[in-house]
């Protein structure tokens, strides 16, 4: 008994080698967005296997937009930044809705509830993050702090939006 268990062990760590040292077989997918839950969250069926999806929560990697559900403490109770984040996830809807099909690249894991992490390229190739950065909904973000939407909402609101 003793033997055939060693030898088991043995032979599993011979196959598993090679495999652990494979490269990834892909960290692009595509993906119907199935609805969106904010301006850089969105719900998709991902395309995991030939013939088999997953729904799964994607958060757009590398921004920060406002929050809908728990603005900061602002002077104004976070009316401000809600509504810009209101506006960021209507300007989402416009440019994709549901069964919309999308390409996810650099997916990986995130940090919170089980969501994943990806860049979203709609069909006509264009960044959905990169889109909106530059329509003033998202700012960049590296995953430390994150944006004091507070802070730049009122420098906007003064004309200083630096």
């Amino acid at each position: 008994m003793r033997k055939s268990i060693q030898i088991g062990v043995v032979a599993g760590l011979a196959v598993a080698a090679p495999i652990a040292a494979l490269p990834a077989l892909t960290t692009q997918y595509v993906a119907v967005l199935e609805r969106i839950i904010d301006a850089d969250t969105q719900v998709y069926q991902v395309g995991i296997w030939p013939g088999l999806t997953q729904e799964i929560a994607i958060r757009i990697d590398g921004i920060d937009t406002p929050e809908k559900r728990r603005p900061a403490n602002c002077s104004d109770g976070g009316a401000a930044e809600k509504a810009l984040a209101e506006e960021a996830t209507e300007y989402v809807s416009d440019l994709i809705q549901p069964g919309a099909q999308v390409l996810l690249l650099d997916v990986s894991l995130g940090k919170f509830a089980g969501r994943a992490l990806a860049q979203i390229r709609l069909v006509d190739g264009r960044d959905l993050g990169a889109l909106l950065i530059d329509e003033g909904y998202a700012v960049a973000y590296d995953g430390g702090t994150k944006t004091d939407w507070c802070q730049l909402l009122e420098r906007k609101k003064r004309g200083r939006a630096d």
